[in-house]
């Protein structure tokens, strides 16, 4: 757990830098643990597609029930949204709503 939080206070600082960012959005999916979903969440608004899909993913896999809206959000106007253009974002777009999937709703 206080591995986490350094790892919640690294990405707060990392927003800046994608790249350092998403490899410790990897980590912290693999851990599987809520304590980092508030930083999560907001780095679902980064400019940068392939950060906020590591992002979705990495709630997902944390169960984040409170992510819901937000991914619903991001996926409803993912047509407009430039994070999904190009080639590469319709296979972003998946991972999101593979992600959105698969958290289970709140009780």
């Amino acid at each position: 757990p206080q591995s986490n939080q350094r790892l919640c206070r690294l990405l707060s600082g990392s927003s800046r830098e994608p790249a350092q960012a998403s490899a410790i959005v990897i980590l912290l999916k693999g851990l599987k643990d809520r304590g980092c979903a508030p930083v999560l969440r907001r780095l679902l608004s980064h400019p940068a597609g392939p950060l906020v899909v590591d992002c979705a993913e990495a709630l997902a896999a944390a169960g984040d029930s409170e992510a819901l809206a937000p991914l619903r959000a991001l996926v409803s106007g993912a047509h407009a949204d430039p994070r999904f253009a190009g080639a590469a974002g319709p296979a972003l777009l998946t991972r999101v709503e593979r992600s959105l999937a698969a958290i289970p709703p709140a009780e």
